[in-house]
């Protein structure tokens, strides 16, 4: 009768527990997504501050629409979309 080699079979590890083991998903090693190439906006360049001419008023941002366009809050209390 032939012996079998160790490596074929360890001992408590039957055959089908092995094709198992084969058949799971692959583990993340890394560090994976578009976040890791997309790198840190930097801009640290001071500009500088632009004050109110006539005909013009501060108010504060409410909600950013996009395309350049913003709902505002005026000093005046009503609120504005700007641009």
């Amino acid at each position: 009768k032939k012996q079998r080699p160790e490596s074929w079979e360890s001992p408590g590890q039957s055959r089908a527990s092995r094709e198992e083991e084969s058949r799971t998903m692959p583990k993340n090693k890394g560090k994976g997504g578009k976040n890791r190439r997309r790198g840190k906006n930097e801009n640290e360049e001071k500009r500088e501050l632009i004050f109110k001419e006539d005909g013009q008023e501060y108010a504060q941002v409410i909600r950013m629409l996009g395309n350049g366009r913003l709902d505002a809050q005026c000093i005046d209390g009503i609120k504005r979309l700007c641009h």
